[in-house]
């Protein structure tokens, strides 16, 4: 009836005091109005008296909870779930015979379980079965991918049969959560899970932004088993094509690293693979190699260099960033529409990924290209102001939300002055050497505006003015960088000036601050100088913990000597550590003899005591 195959009603109390119950509730009824004052008709009585009845019998029908319970029968037919191991350790030595005992047990299975049966393979996910794709050439196995399996099949399931080498190197330990499961499961043992003379690459580690045409490091860790002495061959291929091989000799210690230079040619995603020559004694050739995916970066950066004239600082500037291959460089000198050369300027402005503005505005820059600036340098384009004689300081003010400065009075004069060095660990200068602050120092007069100029907040102050050698509090050199918005800003005249004065000297001063601030104003919002990650997410009791790490300046070159904390938290107890450097700004540490539980872990990085980030994470030991 109504789809169900049993319908019952039941108090929670016993029947018969129900009964009693509605005995009594009647003839109290039928008593209360026997007799009636003021009389009333009969008619009155009759209907007063059923619905009182009703009222009292209702509300003692709920008092004793009445339980209706409606039963239904479905048929479900349990089913038996076998999963077998994909990897590659199932066939390391003996191939052909496991592979052939593999498929025997699989036939057997089939032909004598004789309830409903489902088969799987596994090694890093789970998939149906398909004879023609059982490889055993997953390079490695996540039980605990198993147990989200039979979850999603609900619960009916009989058995579970397990057919695999026992070898956990992905996940967690799943043995707890078998247990919870309530399920019964079957293990076949199969391959070899005994220790033997085995070689291959563990890990590679590489910085985080690869570029085009720029040279990188790529660190590569090879551990071996019982093969410590043998020579052998580390041969780098990019998509197939061999890059260098480098000979080795395995060490006692049973790790070894090598470090090959990256140069890629081309930007997007790059297939790196990293493989071992084989060694006659190795018993398993199968993880002889590794694969990694990168994306490399385009290094070629569209640089404008914006004037309204020659100038001697528009020569030197060109000159400069011309010998560095990476920068495709454009001189736009303002003639009209057009340029000196002949270019729409225009036109040439909508490719532009940095604009370098040098006497500009100046008093004939017309409106349309100021607007055309303007709108570039909201979209975000970075821009590096250099002053010039040209420069029109009050047209400069159609672009003052973006400086990094305000010109609270403008004065016509101008006097000369010296750089005096108030932020030495900037990037655009404290990657130039030791003696940078005391060249920079030494530099020769240049003339500066008398103008009443002040830093905007939000901005650096890299270098104030020094005037017959006593410093003051006006800028000279400032950078700001904010969301989106990068700007540099050199207040002084007769730049060309601090290029000739090192010239005798051998040094690259002026080409170093030109070219660094090339790369600082080139850095993406998203990008991060401090990255810190564990190897996985997902550990097992008593596999060590691998924290990676790199650091940068604010150009986004790689430090070796950046301070890296990191504060490692439980819910009973914290730790702290200091990371160690590999070299190339790539940082390392291992913990071990983690206990079980959630851990969060929070990374600050410092440069000279200068922060570089934070970054925060979690894992889980289980």
């Amino acid at each position: 009836m109504f789809g169900f195959d049993n319908i019952s009603f039941s108090f929670s109390y016993n029947l018969f005091f129900f009964v009693l119950g509605i005995v009594g509730i009647f003839f109290l009824t039928y008593f209360s109005y026997k007799i009636t004052i003021p009389a009333i008709s009969n008619k009155l009585k009759y209907s007063l008296f059923i619905l009182r009845f009703i009222a009292l019998s209702l509300l003692l029908f709920l008092i004793f909870e009445p339980i209706v319970s409606l039963s239904s029968k479905t048929k479900v037919q349990l089913k038996n779930l076998v999963f077998i191991d994909n990897s590659a350790s199932i066939i390391g030595k003996d191939s052909s015979l496991n592979q052939n005992n593999v498929k025997t047990l699989i036939s057997n299975l089939k032909a004598n379980l004789t309830s409903n049966t489902e088969f799987y393979q596994f090694g890093r996910n789970t998939s149906k079965l398909n004879e023609d794709s059982l490889s055993f050439n997953e390079p490695l196995t996540n039980y605990y991918k198993i147990i989200d399996r039979i979850k999603k099949e609900a619960n009916n399931i009989n058995s579970v049969i397990l057919v695999s080498d026992g070898i956990i190197n992905d996940g967690i330990n799943p043995i707890n959560s078998i247990e919870k499961l309530g399920i019964p499961f079957f293990t076949v043992p199969i391959g070899d899970t005994a220790t033997f003379r085995d070689v291959s690459i563990q890990k590679i580690i590489h910085n985080d932004f690869v570029y085009s045409n720029t040279t990188s490091k790529i660190q590569v860790f090879i551990a071996n088993n019982q093969l410590s002495g043998n020579n052998t061959k580390i041969s780098f291929f990019e998509n197939n094509k061999l890059i260098t091989t480098k000979d080795l000799t395995l060490s006692n210690s049973g790790i070894d690293k090598l470090e090959f230079e990256y140069t890629p040619q081309v930007t997007g995603d790059q297939k790196l693979t990293f493989s071992v020559s084989e060694i006659k004694l190795d018993n398993n050739p199968y993880n002889n190699k590794f694969i990694e995916f990168i994306n490399v970066l385009d290094s070629k950066i569209n640089i404008s260099i914006l004037s309204t004239s020659p100038s001697s600082d528009v020569s030197f500037i060109v000159n400069t960033l011309k010998q560095n291959e990476n920068y495709n460089v454009k001189l736009l000198q303002q003639a009209g529409s057009q340029t000196l050369n002949g270019m729409n300027i225009y036109k040439e402005l909508d490719s532009t990924k940095i604009l370098i503005l040098t006497g500009f505005p100046s008093a004939f820059s017309n409106s349309e290209l100021m607007s055309k600036v303007k709108t570039l340098i909201e979209k975000g384009t970075p821009f590096f102001f250099i002053n010039s004689v040209g420069t029109d300081l009050s047209k400069l003010k159609f672009f003052e939300q973006y400086l990094p400065f305000t010109i609270k009075k403008e004065i016509k004069r101008s006097i000369l002055v010296q750089p005096f060095i108030v932020n030495p660990i900037h990037s655009i200068l404290a990657s130039q050497g030791e003696n940078t602050i005391n060249q920079w120092n030494d530099l020769p007069p240049v003339y500066k505006t008398e103008s009443e100029i002040i830093a905007k907040s939000g901005s650096e102050i890299i270098a104030k003015t020094k005037v017959q050698n006593i410093p003051t509090e006006s800028p000279l050199i400032l950078t700001r960088a904010i969301g989106k918005y990068r700007a540099i800003a050199v207040l002084n005249t007769e730049l060309w000036k601090w290029k000739l004065a090192n010239s005798n000297k051998n040094t690259a001063l002026f080409d170093s601050f030109i070219n660094s601030s090339i790369q600082w104003l080139n850095v993406h919002e998203n990008q991060k100088q401090l990255n810190i990650k564990t190897s996985k997410k997902i550990y097992s009791i008593g596999e060590p913990i691998e924290f990676f790490g790199s650091a940068y300046d604010a150009s986004f070159n790689p430090v070796e000597n950046a301070e890296i904390k990191v504060e490692l938290k439980t819910q009973k107890e914290s730790k702290e550590f200091f990371m160690e450097s590999i070299g190339n700004g790539q940082y390392q540490s291992i913990l071990s003899e983690l206990s079980s539980g959630n851990y969060s872990f929070s990374a600050v990085g410092k440069i000279v005591n200068k922060s570089i980030g934070q970054v925060k994470g979690i894992f889980f030991c289980w």
